[in-house]
């Protein structure tokens, strides 16, 4: 939510009284979800490498989608 490209969002909302569940829910619905897309219309997945701390010694790292992580 703290992402530069949701400000003007933000400045809308908060200017009409949304609390933050409110502006999460609103900009989650009107945010173009094309942006979360290739140039093949596939979602976008990053590979996370995995931290020294990964319980798991085999764990090489994990594929995220774009569209799917926290703001």
């Amino acid at each position: 939510m703290q992402h530069e490209r949701f400000k003007p969002y933000l400045k809308v909302l908060i200017k009409f009284g949304f609390g933050k569940r409110q502006q999460a829910i609103l900009i989650s619905q009107i945010y173009p979800f094309e942006n979360f897309l290739d140039e093949d219309n596939k979602p976008i997945v990053v590979f996370k490498p995995a931290t020294k701390r990964s319980k798991n010694k085999y764990t090489k790292g994990i594929y995220q989608d774009v569209d799917l992580r926290k703001c």
